[in-house]
């Protein structure tokens, strides 16, 4: 009785996959009016960031500063968030948990207090001697940062727990890879900004030019696949993102 039955089990499993398959290929324009509604969203948070940006550079350098700053922490929140869920998965000891997160942001406040303080200092090195806890601050600057640093250390060793000792250690390793890799060099751009808002705003806007132009030209007339692993890019978008990118570099050269 059983050899009878998987066949015909079987058979019912394709004939669904069948149906649902047909089902799929018979509505074009629901697939049609999705992508459009995608381009749409797409359009109008684009104008959205655009304008907000526009808005920012013309705030001035210290508003910009606070964009890098707000960008940093986005992203760091993302890809810690992915780590988290990654060790609450495998039903890791939850209660390591609370204090890797707490380790994660506190480095990174140490982190900040290092680059963003040593940057103020270069550019306003005659305000922080105007004041006399602000003198004291510049003075004894990487004293104050390693002094952090190490109390971040002290508080990770007495939080290490039994038994999870390489897990504990492999993540703090990951954390400071992560902000060695994200936040180390963005920072860089404060000096940028210090020294001029054009030298941040053309890399900026050569970036913002190209990921928009790649996706609106392939949009529209995207036929070729560029590369497996994202496979919506296409040639065409591609192309036409490096004809738009050096039209914009060209325009702003001529204009500035």
């Amino acid at each position: 009785e059983g050899v009878h039955q998987r066949p015909g089990k079987q058979k019912l499993d394709d004939s669904t996959v069948s149906e649902a398959e047909v089902t799929e290929v018979a509505d074009p324009q629901k697939e049609e009016a999705d992508r459009w509604a995608k381009w749409y969203l797409r359009a109008k948070s684009g104008i959205a960031m655009l304008l907000g940006f526009f808005v920012l550079v013309y705030l001035g350098h210290l508003f910009m500063v606070l964009l890098i700053l707000a960008l940093q922490i986005t992203g760091l929140k993302e890809v810690w968030d992915i780590r988290i869920k990654k060790l609450k998965k495998e039903q890791q000891d939850s209660d390591i948990i609370p204090v890797l997160m707490t380790l994660d942001w506190y480095f990174f406040f140490t982190t900040c207090v290092l680059v963003y303080g040593r940057a103020f200092i270069t550019q306003f090195r005659y305000f922080f001697l105007s004041n006399y806890y602000l003198n004291q601050f510049m003075n004894h600057h990487l004293m104050i940062v390693f002094a952090m640093f190490i109390f971040g250390f002290i508080f990770f060793v007495l939080s290490l727990k039994k038994g999870m000792y390489k897990l504990q250690i492999h993540q703090l390793s990951w954390t400071i890879a992560t902000l060695i890799l994200m936040v180390i060099p963005s920072s860089f751009n404060i000096y940028n900004i210090f020294e001029g808002l054009i030298w941040f705003f053309v890399p900026a806007g050569l970036v913002i030019t190209n990921d928009c132009f790649a996706y609106f030209v392939g949009f529209f007339i995207g036929r070729t696949p560029l590369i497996q692993l994202s496979p919506k890019k296409t040639w065409e978008g591609f192309i036409g993102a490096m004809i738009t990118t050096w039209i914009f570099s060209f325009t702003v050269k001529l204009l500035f």
